[in-house]
């Protein structure tokens, strides 16, 4: 895996800190950007239901793709398969609900990366 910014660390053990599917104290969602190695995807070959990141710190998040979200917003969120195959690391910006799982909002990949 190529070295990345000491900030994205710091932006991992905070939205780990704020636990995925929890909003603040008072239960409002709340909003966090993650980097993490795709390790599965739920769905089909035309969509993405839900996929699993590996997170620096070992931890895995479970993540609901928002409504016609796409990959670096231009390509299908198919795209985020290559990612599985190829361990490239992707960047997803989530917000937590409190009535489910925490909904990304944009995904691509990180640190500069790219998968062909």
């Amino acid at each position: 895996m190529k070295p990345r910014a000491r900030g994205a660390t710091a932006v991992i053990a905070a939205a780990t800190l704020l636990g995925a599917g929890c909003g603040d104290s008072d239960g409002a969602p709340v909003e966090a950007t993650v980097i993490g190695v795709v390790i599965a995807v739920d769905g089909t070959l035309a969509g993405v239901e839900s996929f699993v990141l590996r997170l620096e710190n070992g931890s895995d998040l479970t993540l609901v793709p928002a409504e016609g979200l796409l990959f670096d917003g231009a390509a299908p969120l198919t795209h985020i398969r290559d990612h599985l195959v190829s361990g490239n690391p992707v960047e997803a910006t989530y917000k937590t609900s409190p009535e489910g799982p925490p909904v990304v909002k944009a995904i691509g990949d990180a640190g500069g990366t790219h998968d062909d």
